[in-house]
């Protein structure tokens, strides 16, 4: 069954957690909530004979895509650079050599394949910090770079799906 988005009209959709006793309810006649992968609206969708049972798992709010492309950051009078193994709306996982502590505030400048364009991020803090890594949430996206990085997701989910491993240009 095509999960269809009632707004954008295009497909696909993340499965969301129930908000509430009424999506509580109308989950027992199969109708669970999603979020449109492609402009991010809350929409509900019914699912003939498709039951969710929540798990302890991964608790993510975004959907996370395995990736290698090289990143450019600053903080302060700092500045470094990486390559992003993981990416989604909210944030992304750095492999760099810099010492990087947790809250420290960045400025990224991702590199993503097929353009020669550089998405931008205001802001991203550093929430987790390991031997040669970081996880990243972005904090501050200006409107017209989280539409191209909106859109990057989207391709890269579409190659995913596809089974594809290069990517088109997504913009």
């Amino acid at each position: 069954m095509f999960l269809q988005c009632p707004k954008c009209g295009k497909g696909g959709g993340n499965r969301l957690q129930r908000g509430g006793v009424f999506e509580h309810l109308l989950s027992f006649v199969y109708i669970y909530p999603y979020r449109c992968l492609s402009c991010w609206r809350r929409f509900r969708s019914f699912r003939w004979g498709t039951r969710y049972v929540r798990t302890q798992g991964n608790r993510r709010r975004h959907r996370r895509f395995q990736t290698h492309f090289p990143v450019v950051f600053s903080y302060g009078q700092t500045h470094g650079e990486g390559v992003v193994t993981n990416i989604a709306m909210g944030g992304c996982r750095l492999q760099t050599d810099v010492r990087l502590t947790e809250d420290t505030p960045l400025e990224l400048k991702l590199q993503v394949p097929g353009s020669e364009i550089e998405i931008r991020v205001e802001m991203a803090t550093v929430s987790s910090v390991g031997s040669f890594f970081a996880g990243l949430s972005f904090s501050q996206v200006a409107g017209a770079e989280k539409k191209r990085l909106r859109r990057f997701l989207v391709q890269l989910m579409t190659n995913q799906s596809e089974g594809v491993t290069c990517l088109e240009n997504p913009f």
